[in-house]
């Protein structure tokens, strides 16, 4: 990690990109973003909120029974407040006030999405105590495809949200690999779980759609 942080500072010295980024915080410190990379950063969550609006309403309309409402609504609420109190927290970061509050807030919807991610799977799919090896090797793997290329999405915009200060946008482009990972997840729950009545036949879930 380090050899990479040390390339990619040597790029950005070279390609004069310093106006578009401060210089990296000191240890224990927050970074201070540029105005441009304020604006970027409420930017590339913000428009995902009205997309999550659509996606509750979606989920929520397309359910067939009780289960499958709520959690349509924990998973849709979970991502909606995940994008917009993100998108609060770095509206008051730019201006300046009543930061560590949304942040602390911020943390906390990081972590409750994380929550609501699992819970369709855990819940919807009807696997037997060894669920995670059904998961993976099911003859019938719906959704595996989006839920992996998803999860990949996010691990691959963690490598940006430790590059404040040496690629400019870092943050931002640490949101967009949320946004992706966010739509595919959604994709596969959306596609392959809500408004879909699942059966278990051999400890392997299938689905048919009404």
């Amino acid at each position: 990690m380090t050899s990479i942080h040390q390339q990619l500072l040597k790029s950005a010295s070279q390609l004069n990109l310093g106006r578009f980024k401060n210089s990296r915080a000191a240890a224990g410190q927050a970074y201070v973003p540029t105005d441009q990379e304020h604006v970027a950063n409420i930017l590339s969550h913000g428009i995902m909120i009205p997309a999550s609006i659509y996606k509750l309403h979606s989920m929520t309309s397309r359910s067939i029974d009780a289960r499958q409402l709520a959690i349509a609504r924990v998973y849709g609420l979970a991502t909606l407040g995940l994008f917009s109190v993100s998108s609060v927290f770095h509206i008051l970061a730019f201006w300046g006030r009543f930061r560590r509050i949304f942040h602390r807030g911020d943390r906390v919807f990081i972590y409750l999405f994380i929550a609501a991610s699992y819970t369709p799977w855990l819940v919807l799919r009807d696997y037997e105590s060894d669920y995670g090896l059904k998961c993976l090797y099911a003859k019938n793997p719906n959704g595996l495809g989006e839920l992996l290329t998803g999860g990949a999405a996010y691990m691959c915009g963690v490598v940006f949200f430790k590059l404040d200060g040496i690629v400019p946008f870092a943050h931002a482009i640490w949101h967009l690999f949320v946004v992706i990972g966010s739509v595919l997840q959604y994709n596969a729950v959306s596609t392959h779980l809500v408004g879909l009545r699942t059966e278990t036949i051999d400890g392997v879930g299938l689905e048919s759609e009404l």
